[in-house]
């Protein structure tokens, strides 16, 4: 893999771009903590959302409008000069006047391409 993204933001620091797993078996795509800091705060400081809370099933979820959520970018990741997106209906729904961010917590620094993925 390239790299990954979020809308303009770089996931991953030059170079340290990590090794991709595909596992359709996983509940969610997975990402290191760095990387899901990163689009938090884009979330609330590029977008507007509110400060993000753990929720009753440990997912990140931010309060977000219905204009705050359009504006928000899908992820992209670029492998072998591809460039692979995906929607955020399937990583990041809006519910109820939030927004849920359906990523897993990793642990290392691969990135895995859970079922939201396929």
């Amino acid at each position: 893999m390239k790299n990954a993204y979020f809308g303009s933001t770089n996931l991953f620091d030059e170079g340290h771009v990590p090794d991709v797993i595909i596992d359709t078996g996983t509940s969610y795509c997975s990402l290191h903590k760095d990387a899901i800091d990163r689009i938090q705060y884009d979330m609330v400081h590029k977008y507007g959302l509110g400060e993000g809370h753990y929720n009753h099933v440990h997912n990140w979820e931010h309060s977000c409008t219905e204009e705050q959520y359009e504006a928000i970018p899908d992820l992209s990741w670029e492998m072998q000069g591809t460039v692979y997106t995906l929607p955020k209906r399937d990583w990041l729904p809006r519910r109820h006047g939030s927004c849920m961010i359906q990523i897993m917590l990793g642990k290392h620094k691969q990135v895995m391409m859970g079922i939201n993925w396929f």
